[in-house]
């Protein structure tokens, strides 16, 4: 096997490929195409690892780059683009779907100038994410379909089927996903990856262990892939598996969701153990809300309703990720967050903005059936219950931690 075909290979690769393209714009700070290449890579890192230090790297070349365009102006060679782009990319990376719109309309104009398809597709397939995600369905999935259309490029045809498969139209997803291609495991394994999603959201709990450990072969120590094998482990009761496989993803990550997995884990036995995680997975939560708030919210707010056990900072993390990008996962996050705070008509509002929209998640109906239960309208949590059963037969199991935290 290639080295760059295992996860601990791509990853020494691109150090090194980072640390050259730092050195080249340490020592070129007027060159906007060096600050430029050098945010691209840190970009990269921080997509691969999960490690917001190299979003934060990849920021100060990205500021480096609009310095270097302020002070020599914009290169012929980017015909007008200039660092908006990359600053698209980083926004809508960390989740500033409006900033990432802003960023969108130079390159648009020049590509629209330049007659450039394929920068026309990719600024598209942009501005359609980030719409989708801020809840407008219809006219992000029609920006992702005139992305793919102008530009075969797999990755506009990848972001299509994920936010189709939000939506519930999951056997073109599925097809979109399967007939795909990518030249590097990594992105083979990517693709198992988020076929494997569409499987276990619709409760196909085979299936989606077959794709996560085809994504495991493909792409050994990816730990995207590992972690939602461990949370497969724990749903299916392998208790002692999924324990063992969260402490090797803590080691070598460091990430907090996986300490607050393993909390819950070993909450029951080893309190004063869950207790250490909690409180080394806050101080983590708290730096990342300080440094990267908008990537943050959303990861914050569901260690604040499960871990912390925190209402009040629960409902205003979901305020927060709820202005940012108001779609259906926001929104049930944000009912959940008023539902454990006693708020029944706030939740309700809020789940029943997601009900009206194209937004189809088992979970969702879930909450749903729970706060409509709250709220004393037993029709309505009973057609929501169906409907989560029919969306996933585990659905319902998916917020049995919010309905043990609600008063009896």
């Amino acid at each position: 096997m290639c080295i760059r075909d295992s996860f601990d290979g791509a990853r020494a690769e691109l150090v090194a490929r980072t640390e050259n393209a730092e050195m080249l714009a340490a020592s070129s700070p007027d060159s906007f195409n060096r600050q430029a290449e050098a945010a691209g890579y840190r970009l990269d890192y921080g997509q691969l690892t999960g490690d917001y230090e190299g979003y934060l790297a990849a920021e100060r070349h990205l500021a480096a780059a609009f310095s270097a365009v302020d002070r020599r102006g914009v290169p012929s060679s980017l015909t007008g683009t200039g660092p908006f782009l990359l600053k698209a990319q980083i926004d809508y990376t960390l989740h500033r779907f409006d900033r990432t719109l802003g960023d969108l309309e130079a390159p648009e104009r020049d590509a629209i100038a330049t007659h450039d398809d394929a920068l026309l597709a990719e600024v598209k397939a942009l501005r359609g994410s980030a719409t989708f995600a801020r809840g407008d369905y219809d006219d992000g999935l029609a920006l992702l379909r005139e992305a793919e259309r102008l530009d075969k490029n797999p990755s506009h045809g990848q972001r299509l089927a994920l936010a189709l498969a939000k939506v519930g139209e999951d056997d073109e997803a599925l097809a979109r996903l399967e007939r795909t291609t990518s030249t590097t495991n990594r992105g083979k394994a990517w693709n198992a990856l988020q076929r494997a999603l569409v499987d276990l959201e619709r409760g196909r709990r085979v299936e989606g262990r077959k794709k996560l450990e085809a994504a495991v072969a493909l792409f050994p120590g990816f730990w995207l892939v590992e972690e939602h094998l461990a949370e497969l482990c724990a749903d299916e009761g392998k208790t002692e598996v999924a324990k063992a496989a969260y402490a090797r993803l803590i080691e070598r990550t460091g990430d907090p969701e996986f300490m607050d997995a393993l909390a819950r884990l070993v909450e029951v036995e080893s309190p004063d153990e869950a207790k250490r995680l909690v409180a080394k997975s806050s101080a983590i939560y708290e730096d990342r809300l300080a440094r990267l708030p908008e990537a943050s919210y959303g990861h914050a707010l569901e260690h604040m309703l499960r871990v912390e056990k925190d209402p009040a900072r629960a409902v205003s993390l979901g305020e927060k990720n709820r202005d940012l990008r108001p779609n259906g996962e926001a929104r049930t996050r944000l009912a959940q967050a008023y539902l454990r705070a006693g708020r029944v008509p706030d939740a309700k509002r809020e789940i029943e903005k997601v009900l009206a929209s194209r937004w189809k998640s088992g979970e969702t109906y879930a909450t749903a059936a729970l706060v409509f239960e709250a709220a004393h309208d037993t029709n309505a949590a009973h057609l929501a219950e169906a409907k989560a059963g029919a969306s996933s037969p585990f659905a319902i199991e998916s917020v049995a931690w919010l309905r043990a935290s609600l008063p009896r």
